[in-house]
C-alpha cells in the first residue's frame, strides 16, 4: 500500500508499476483531494480512458477548453 507521500522510482528495464484489473471496477482511478472525485482520470475495466469524466467510449474527455501551449486553444462544449 502506498501512502499520500509515496514515489515510485525505478532505474532498470523492468516495469515500475503494473496495474491489473481482475474484477468489474476501474483498473485505474486517479483522484485529487476530493473524495469521491467528480472529475477523475479513469481507465475502466474495458480499457476505456476518461479524463475528467467516467469514460463512455474508448477515449472520453470532458472539457471546455484545452490549452495547446504556443499553438493556441481548442474550445469545446462539455454539456
Amino acid at each position: 500500500m502506498l501512502d499520500g507521500n509515496s514515489i515510485i522510482e525505478v532505474n532498470n528495464s523492468t516495469p515500475a508499476l503494473r496495474i491489473t484489473q481482475l474484477g468489474a471496477g476501474h483498473a485505474l482511478l486517479v483522484e485529487d483531494e476530493a473524495y469521491p472525485d467528480s472529475t477523475p482520470f479513469v481507465v475502466n475495466s474495458a480499457g476505456n480512458v476518461g479524463v475528467g469524466i467516467a469514460p463512455l467510449s474508448a477515449w472520453h474527455v470532458n472539457f471546455k477548453a484545452i490549452s495547446l501551449g504556443s499553438y493556441g486553444n481548442l474550445a469545446g462544449d462539455n454539456s
